[in-house]
C-alpha cells in the first residue's frame, strides 16, 4: 500500500512538473509573438516615414523643375494660380495632378 502511494505522488509531481513545463513554454510563445508584433509596428513606422521623406523629396524637386509657378497646396482646384512668367501648359497640368494625388494621400500639408 505504501509503495502504490509512493508510486502515485510521483505520478502526480511528474504531471504537476509537465504542467509548468507547458505554461512556461506558453509564455515563451506569447512572449516571442509580442517582441514580433513590436518589430512588425517599427518597421511599418520606419517605411512611412521613409515614404513620407520621399514625397517630400519629390515635392521639392518638382517645385524646382517648374519655379516659374506658384501652386497652392491646400486648395488642388486652383493648383496653377498664378503664373509669374508663361509655362507649357502640360507642366501645369502634370505638377497640378501630383499635388492633388499628394492631398488625397496624405495629410494636410504645411507651408512648403
Amino acid at each position: 500500500v505504501i509503495i502504490i502511494i509512493i508510486i502515485i505522488i510521483i505520478i502526480i509531481i511528474i504531471i504537476i512538473i509537465i504542467i509548468i513545463i507547458i505554461i512556461i513554454i506558453i509564455i515563451i510563445i506569447i512572449i516571442i509573438i509580442i517582441i514580433i508584433i513590436i518589430i512588425i509596428i517599427i518597421i511599418i513606422i520606419i517605411i512611412y516615414m521613409y515614404l513620407n521623406q520621399n514625397k517630400q523629396i519629390r515635392r521639392n524637386s518638382l517645385s524646382k523643375l517648374y519655379p516659374q509657378t506658384l501652386f497652392l497646396s491646400t486648395q488642388p482646384e486652383s493648383c496653377a494660380r498664378q503664373l509669374t512668367q508663361p509655362v507649357l501648359q502640360h507642366q501645369v497640368e502634370t505638377f497640378c495632378q501630383y499635388e492633388k494625388s499628394l492631398l488625397l494621400h496624405s495629410r494636410p500639408l504645411q507651408n512648403l
